[in-house]
């Protein structure tokens, strides 16, 4: 798995500069959703194991947690175009790119394989950004 957080990592890295940010982001998480898309009934008990396992739910939060780690300097930069203090997560919105990984995964399951993941990230991506240039103005 971490080979895999460092692909991901590799990927958004690549995007290009002039990019949206959470353009580049969305893309970058495709790398993810596609993998359970391409074998979703595994993709599918593997998330129900965690899930439905009293012991793995914690653990797994606290993985995940470790493996935004390698993905922050490059989200930092990209969703902080002034460059201040980039290595402070507190001072960038880039857990908000995360939470909507972390809502696609949490729901997939429901839809039993009817929905692609990558159609519910996207989903999640826009509507928080909707939200988002809603209180900006």
């Amino acid at each position: 798995m971490k080979d895999r957080v460092h692909e991901i990592a590799d990927v958004l890295a690549s995007r290009p500069d002039d990019e949206a940010p959470w353009e580049a982001l969305r893309h970058t998480f495709h790398v993810i959703t596609e993998a359970w898309d391409e074998a979703p009934q595994q993709a599918l008990h593997y998330l129900r194991m965690i899930r439905e396992t009293p012991s793995l739910p914690a653990r797994y939060g606290e993985k995940q947690l470790s493996r935004h780690e390698p993905l922050l300097p490059e989200t930092a930069r990209r969703l902080n175009p002034d460059g201040d203090d980039l290595a402070d997560p507190s001072r960038t919105p880039w857990s908000d790119p995360l939470a909507c990984l972390d809502a696609a995964v949490a729901t997939w399951p429901a839809y039993e394989t009817a929905v692609p993941s990558s159609l519910l990230l996207d989903s999640a991506m826009a509507a928080l950004l909707v939200q988002l240039s809603r209180s900006r103005s």
